[in-house]
């Protein structure tokens, strides 16, 4: 599970996340009519299986573009 947690103020123009179910869609790195698009909206999170590859997309306005992404595991990453 990922969670993208957008902290920017509203004044971007643009960003926001795309997904898809390959990374084909995404192999440009400029989302198509094949990706979901979630507009950029501040303290917006957006929960998605982290199997999907995404995009955080370009913006404009203000100099920053912070999104915060938490990473969600059902399994043990290392093994003691």
């Amino acid at each position: 599970m990922v969670c993208c947690v957008f902290i920017t103020p509203d004044e971007v123009v643009g960003g926001g996340i795309s997904l898809c179910d390959s990374f084909e869609c995404l192999k440009d790195g400029h989302p198509t009519e094949h990706t979901i698009n979630i507009p950029h909206k501040f303290n917006r999170a957006v929960f998605f299986d982290s199997s999907y590859p995404y995009l955080i997309n370009p913006h404009q306005g203000s100099s920053i573009n912070a999104t915060l992404h938490l990473n969600f595991w059902d399994k043990e990453l290392i093994k003691s």
